[in-house]
């Protein structure tokens, strides 16, 4: 009786353990929410907003050299799997913004001038902290990237109906959707390494999410697309950062402790220090 008692017991802690990360991993998708509908009612100001992304910055770094390098470098993390785990992280990002640009803006030239956060100071325009402003345009850094989304997507028309309505970016939203998973999965992986780690990556995102609802947000409604599919655009890229994160959580707690493990740490070592620093680095 006392071992089925001390069973149930663990096994209580164990779920309840589960579902206070779910709902930290569902946090920052319901600030991205928040910040969007707010941005109807009042604006952001600038230093407020690059204050965040700044500060955000600051807590991805922190948290990569205080709790996750010291996972890779227990006798158990191979040098070579830490070799290409982190060299295979640079790699995709790389690749990511050569290819659809750099976070949560613009793509290609029709659409210069739209980052929305997350950028990296790279390229002609380069990023701010964690995304934004892709392709000819680049990234101005957070600040006023509301307006600068904007205009960009108002350039982007198409007729419905006999008038003109905004016609969604998807080479820039496809960009912001592929940098919102790497924030899941960023998530997802700091909370197999630790609680603390988990809880600190889930903060930082959470106040980039803060500012860059909005902006996005703003830039559709600014392009005049109807407020109903703007929400459920936002409601989609939020979706795809809470189930990514429980995507990375469930795959790497299942091979913790291996090579696989170590390799996906690593990976992830080397996009919170791409995304955490290019901005401010710049």
């Amino acid at each position: 009786f006392i071992d089925d008692t001390r069973r149930l017991a663990a096994h209580r802690v164990v779920h309840w353990h589960c579902q206070l990360q779910v709902g930290l991993l569902f946090f920052p998708s319901v600030v991205l929410m928040l910040s969007a509908l707010s941005s109807v009612a009042f604006k952001m100001p600038g230093t407020v907003e690059a204050a965040l992304q700044h500060f955000a910055g600051g807590v991805v770094l922190s948290a990569t050299s205080t709790e996750l390098v010291p996972v890779i470098m227990e006798k158990q993390a191979s040098i070579p799997a830490v070799t290409i785990g982190f060299f295979s992280g640079v790699g995709m990002l790389i690749l990511i913004r050569s290819t659809l640009g750099h976070g949560h803006g613009g793509g290609g030239e029709e659409e210069e001038g739209e980052g929305h956060g997350h950028g990296h100071g790279q390229g002609n325009g380069g990023h701010d902290d964690h995304g934004g402003g892709h392709g000819g345009g680049g990234h101005k850094g957070h600040d006023g990237h509301a307006e600068e989304a904007g205009d960009g997507y108002k350039k982007l028309k198409d007729v419905e109906d006999g008038k003109e309505v905004g016609k969604l970016p998807y080479s820039s939203l496809l960009a912001t959707l592929v940098d919102f998973m790497c924030d899941g999965m960023l998530m997802g992986l700091s909370f197999s390494a630790g609680a603390t780690a988990g809880m600190i990556l889930v903060v930082s995102i959470a106040l980039e999410m803060a500012s860059v609802g909005a902006a996005v947000f703003s830039g559709m409604k600014n392009a005049r697309v109807p407020t109903v599919k703007g929400l459920a655009v936002m409601a989609g890229l939020g979706a795809a950062l809470f189930l990514s994160g429980i995507a990375a959580f469930s795959m790497a707690d299942s091979i913790k402790g291996t090579t696989g493990y170590y390799v996906a740490l690593s990976f992830g070592i080397a996009a919170c220090l791409w995304l955490g620093g290019g901005g401010p680095l710049s």
